[in-house]
């Protein structure tokens, strides 16, 4: 066979789409991807970041030169892959629910619009369970990120956080966004691309995306009388200068200052909020309600269940790897030990975590000893 064509909406393109496509290319010397594009829709990534995010993906697979990926809109599927010289279509079957529909789809494209007919493939077990809106529907409990990781190629979860990012802090800094647009587009520029640092394998974009998370649930539960605007900019700014090692500065010093270069005086209290999260260094004996909201959310993590924190553990030993391992372990449980002494969470709304949190760290203490 020539040419296959697998078409959706691939909002956004998961792991069992990237099985279809690579099923697809044992069956046709050629696979042509169609996005689908529904301006009365409302999708999550326009149809061109959809297009670029499959072309990426697809061109990193054995045979991705093989892969070609196109838009269309307000046309019938089957007869446009008969237009561009392929005659079936390939579609992922994950249930008898999937073949009842699909089949009558078949139907209608041979005998109504005299269509490409259609192959269906059955995904292994790991997979059946896997599609766009399944992903979407596991956004909004505490970790979602964390669950959401194993159903989507790198790059497009990558992209996901980052649209769950640009959102939440759009949302939050619409007051602001007439006087300061050029400050928060470059602000925004600045998250994605210091926190996507291949370096970075625990303080980065999932890091702030938890942190957002936790501050959307104390939003959601609690009637507050906080700046939310200010603590949403201290989350995203508070380790965007990580790992400089500067004799003068600390990162969070350095964070601190680049958010007041960009958004001046405005942002003086989210200012203060990032050098709060100087944890081994900051008086808490006179820390503002904000600031132990702050803390508590930035150390949300060692609150977490033992599978989160483990991969927490990880790649902070992943950030850590250019040192010796007997350094960095010596240092590491002299940090634990520290945390352990005092009450890590300062703000009652996150006192639920306290427990856990003392737990995970005598694990870990222990594994050091």
């Amino acid at each position: 066979m020539e040419k296959i064509v697998f078409a959706g909406s691939f909002d956004p393109l998961t792991n069992g789409h990237l099985w279809v496509i690579q099923e697809g290319l044992n069956i046709a010397k050629e696979v042509i991807v169609f996005v689908a594009e529904n301006n009365a829709k409302k999708t999550m990534f326009s149809a061109q970041e959809r297009l670029e995010m499959i072309q990426k993906t697809c061109s990193a697979l054995p045979n991705g030169n093989r892969i070609s990926v196109m838009i269309i809109n307000n046309e019938y599927t089957a007869r446009k892959a008969i237009q561009i010289g392929a005659t079936h279509l390939i579609r992922g079957i994950r249930s008898s629910g999937d073949f009842d529909y699909e089949s009558l789809i078949q139907k209608t494209n041979t005998d109504v619009i005299h269509g490409a007919k259609t192959l269906f493939v059955m995904p292994p077990r790991e997979l059946e369970s896997v599609s766009s809106s399944f992903v979407k529907s596991l956004v909004g409990p505490i970790g979602w990120h964390f669950h959401i990781k194993s159903f989507l190629p790198p790059l497009v979860y990558e992209n996901f956080l980052k649209k769950f990012i640009e959102k939440t802090f759009l949302e939050h800094f619409k007051p602001h966004l007439t006087q300061d647009y050029q400050a928060s587009t470059k602000f925004l520029d600045l998250v994605f691309s210091n926190y996507s640092d291949s370096h970075r394998h625990y303080h980065n974009l999932e890091h702030i995306t938890h942190c957002l998370q936790e501050m959307l649930w104390l939003k959601n539960n609690f009637d507050l009388s906080i700046d939310y605007t200010q603590l949403t900019v201290a989350i995203l700014a508070h380790d965007i200068i990580y790992g400089q090692h500067s004799k003068e500065f600390t990162d969070e010093q350095l964070s601190s200052q680049l958010l007041l270069d960009i958004f001046g005086n405005n942002f003086l209290l989210a200012s203060s909020l990032v050098l709060s999260t100087q944890h081994f260094i900051t008086d808490s004996s006179s820390l503002s309600e904000e600031a132990k909201i702050m803390r508590s959310i930035d150390l949300a993590i060692l609150g977490q269940d033992k599978i989160m924190y483990n991969s927490y553990v990880e790649n902070i030993k992943k950030e850590y790897c250019h040192i010796p391992q007997d350094v960095f372990n010596s240092s590491r449980l002299k940090a634990l030990k520290s945390l352990n002494e005092k009450t890590l969470f300062e703000s009652p709304y996150f006192s639920h975590y306290e427990k856990i949190a003392h737990c995970n760290l005598n694990d870990e203490i222990y594994s050091l000893s």
